[in-house]
């Protein structure tokens, strides 16, 4: 981005620290010598003080305009653009002469494809048959006859209210850049050999701890048995439990 008026601002800022700088030395000057005076007598201690005061207020000045400087300088930098990661810039926003203000931040928009997520919306029954880990292949209509394959590594915590809905997040070995964003995908998931899913109770079922933990109580022959679990996500009234329950048990 243009810093000309940048630019001039840290030069400003520069002058005015050299100046505190002569202005300090003569100060400090000026006390060596009231103090020697004093020293014999010459002259009274509020004379003394007030040397003191103007030797003060000029290190302040120094102080003062280092910060200046630094702030200056961190306006310089930020009127360079860098990119956060590698990419290819897909659409450049603004034009040339444009002023880029907070409410205009969006300066252009770049893109990594080397690893291509994909966002599957899934019914809400398979929510327990869907975890992170779970393998996909996904095909896309863009590409017809090829085949890509990846894994879930996210899972939405929440079921959509609407339809009923939550999404899988899949991440896809991308490196010849051939899937973009954008396309539209379809996911095949065999959940036959998904992983076993989570284990799920009601949340008024999980009660805290002295310790902070989170305990459930099973039934065993008839008594209550006190359980620690370690709590995953919830999902309106229900709790996943992470680990601390096996499957099936009351």
């Amino acid at each position: 981005m243009d810093q000309t008026l940048v630019d001039a601002d840290v030069e400003v800022q520069k002058a005015r620290l050299k100046a505190a700088q002569a202005d300090l030395r003569f100060r400090k000057a000026e006390l060596a010598k009231m103090q020697e005076l004093f020293g014999k007598e010459a002259i009274s201690d509020t004379e003394l003080q007030r040397s003191v005061y103007e030797a003060e207020k000029a290190q302040a000045a120094i102080e003062l305009s280092l910060k200046e400087v630094e702030s200056a300088d961190a306006k310089k930098q930020q009127m360079t653009l860098r990119a956060p990661n590698d990419g290819v810039i897909a659409k450049i926003l603004l034009k040339v002469g444009e002023v880029v203000n907070y409410s205009s931040y969006q300066v252009m928009r770049l893109i990594s494809c080397e690893e291509a997520d994909a966002e599957i919306e899934l019914a809400e029954k398979a929510y327990t048959s869907i975890s992170p880990g779970t393998n996909v292949s996904i095909s896309v209509d863009a590409l017809p006859g090829k085949r890509f394959f990846g894994r879930v590594y996210s899972v939405s915590p929440e079921i959509n209210q609407k339809n009923r809905t939550f999404t899988a997040k899949v991440r896809i070995h991308n490196p010849n850049l051939i899937l973009r964003p954008g396309m539209f995908v379809r996911a095949e998931i065999d959940v036959s050999r998904a992983k076993a899913g989570p284990i799920w109770v009601p949340a008024a079922a999980v009660l805290p701890s002295d310790h902070g933990s989170r305990i459930v109580f099973t039934v065993k022959d008839g008594v209550a048995v006190r359980r620690e679990v370690r709590i995953g996500k919830k999902v309106q009234d229900k709790v996943q439990i992470v680990s601390g329950l096996e499957d099936g048990e009351v």
